[in-house]
């Protein structure tokens, strides 16, 4: 026996207006995080369909209307996801998902396409509309790529992807005689028992995880040059037992006589001014830059040769040899090392600071390599 449809619809109700309550009230709290309504909205414009579901017969021309409603509750939760990560989603073919996903379920339930269709199918068209829309919204989400990504949006998808089979059912049941239109409103209700709650328990948990993210970013992070800092290098370290990368060490040449000739704040500027040119050379050749400290710095640059390694090494020291308004002139000793086999990040570190003494030996404001 199928558990009571009314009951199973109040429960759905009451849940959505919960957490239509929570996204509002935090919303509300700084008034600053606009992707909380649009959930917001999402949850009470689904308990507010499906007390239409229960007041409006199924062939009534308002049909159309209330599954554009329905499918309008998945779009809300999109165009939510859209302002939590701002300029990140501006791609045209997501507009056109969320158009799609709109229009088919009305145009499902729309009386003159379906009178064309044989006896029987309409119920089966109006399943496979909503369908359409949860798949394409959830997929959407889940298998969104970027470096931005959250878990809890992939989590979020995934929920909303949950509610497909129950669709899919209830249409291949429709055709074995087991209560087509019962079934297809009682299995999404049943699946609203877990799904709903998971799916904004993870909308709810994208906040949090990104301000985790950024908190764990900024503790790896120099707080002068914006770049690694040795704690990141510390753990890059921990993570391999062997590199394949290629290490540039840097020093910032008679750095002491800048600050004291032009004062710590020039000095700074220095810093800065570096970090600032050497990631713009770094990025082109997926490096990654870190302070280790005062004026030393370490490159580390993936899968690059002893000629790549040394070419690169050239173009951080040129970028020093660019003036900058405000910002005194500076050179830079660089020493440059590339792994052998089975060697590790301090192996690696070890040469390369043998190749900066000699840089400094050969009279600074050079490159040496292996």
């Amino acid at each position: 026996m199928l558990p009571d449809l009314a009951t199973l619809r109040l429960c759905s109700m009451l849940s959505s207006i919960a957490f239509a309550a929570m996204f509002f009230a935090f919303w509300a709290v700084g008034r600053r995080q606009s992707f909380l309504l649009h959930w917001a909205a999402s949850s009470a414009l689904y308990a507010l369909v499906l007390e239409l579901f229960a007041r409006i017969a199924p062939h009534s021309v308002l049909m159309p209307l209330i599954f554009g409603l329905l499918a309008a509750t998945d779009v809300l939760i999109m165009t939510g996801v859209r302002s939590f990560h701002r300029s990140l989603y501006d791609r045209g073919y997501e507009m056109g998902v969320m158009a799609v996903a709109l229009i088919v379920p009305m145009l499902a339930v729309f009386h003159p396409l379906t009178n064309l269709l044989p006896v029987g199918l309409a119920p089966d068209l109006a399943l496979a509309g909503l369908a359409t829309s949860k798949a394409l919204v959830g997929s959407c989400l889940s298998f969104a790529r970027g470096k931005d990504m959250l878990l809890g949006q992939r989590f979020a998808g995934i929920a909303m992807l949950g509610y497909v089979p129950t669709y899919i059912i209830a249409a291949v049941a429709g055709h074995y005689g087991l209560g087509h239109l019962h079934l297809a409103a009682v299995l999404p209700m049943l699946a609203d028992q877990l799904l709903l709650a998971a799916l904004n328990i993870a909308l709810m948990a994208m906040p949090a995880e990104r301000a985790t993210a950024k908190l764990r970013d900024k503790a790896l992070r120099d707080p002068l040059t914006g770049v690694r800092n040795r704690a990141w290098l510390e753990h890059y370290r921990g993570e391999r037992s062997e590199v394949d990368a290629a290490v540039i060490l840097v020093d910032i040449d008679h750095f002491k006589r800048i600050n004291d000739h032009f004062g710590h704040a020039a000095g700074d500027k220095v810093l800065t001014n570096f970090a600032t040119r050497a990631n713009e050379v770094l990025e082109a050749e997926r490096g990654v830059l870190a302070r280790l400290g005062g004026d030393e710095f370490i490159a580390i640059v993936p899968d690059a040769d002893v000629q790549r390694a040394a070419r690169i090494a050239e173009d951080l020291l040129n970028s020093m040899r660019v003036w900058s308004p405000g910002v005194p002139m500076a050179t830079a000793s660089l020493g440059v090392a590339v792994p052998n086999a089975g060697d590790d990040l301090s192996g690696v570190m070890a040469r390369a600071d043998r190749n900066l003494y000699n840089a400094k030996a050969a009279g600074r404001g050079r490159v040496a390599v292996d």
